[in-house]
């Protein structure tokens, strides 16, 4: 038996100067308005950057912002990724910016909800 590990790709740009949390609606857009993550879930991740901070640099120039409690999954996978011409600041006293954005939609498997629901329950 093989698995599908296929998951969709959606790339988004902007030349608009955003600030950090326009920057992640705007790379939420395109995995929310495809049904694969529910509408919340920007300000889901806008109130987990608010709460611990900007702590997800991938490479320099490179962010992949993720929830740092709970878990929203996704109803299939797949990948998001905003370019922006105008660097990004997540935080003014950090010279670190940002000019990609990732957001990764992830489904979990039928073993993962499992676990996931049994770590819950204990």
């Amino acid at each position: 038996m093989s698995a599908d590990n296929s998951y969709s790709v959606f790339t988004t740009s902007s030349e608009e100067k955003l600030d950090w949390k326009a920057a992640l609606r705007l790379a939420c857009k395109p995995l929310i308005a495809a049904g694969l993550l529910p509408d919340d879930y920007a300000a889901a991740l806008i109130a987990s950057v608010d709460k611990y901070g900007p702590h997800f640099l991938l490479a320099p120039g490179t962010a992949l912002p993720c929830l740092a409690e709970g878990f929203i999954p996704a109803t299939a996978p797949a990948v998001s990724v905003l370019r922006t011409q105008a660097p990004v600041v997540f935080d003014p006293d950090d010279s670190s910016c940002y000019a990609d954005l990732f957001v990764v939609a992830v489904a979990p498997t039928v073993e993962e909800v499992r676990r996931l629901q049994a770590e819950n329950w204990e």
